[in-house]
């Protein structure tokens, strides 16, 4: 029999499905979208004071608020 486990084996066959996507870098991010609501305290002070656009700016990412 096999020095290899099943879980081992399983291991292994997770591994090498995953390999090949990490060589693909994804595109540059350009904009977050945010959902907001007035029931939530934290995204109405995080829209008016425009904490996250002033945070993201400086890596040239828009925040758009839906």
């Amino acid at each position: 029999m096999s020095n290899l486990s099943r879980r081992t084996l399983a291991a292994l066959i997770a591994a090498a499905a995953l390999l090949p996507g990490a060589a693909f870098a994804a595109d540059a991010l350009k904009e977050i979208r945010i959902d907001w609501a007035t029931y939530n305290p934290v995204s109405m002070i995080l829209k008016q004071k425009g904490l996250l656009e002033k945070e993201f700016a400086k890596d040239g990412i828009g925040i758009v608020w839906v």
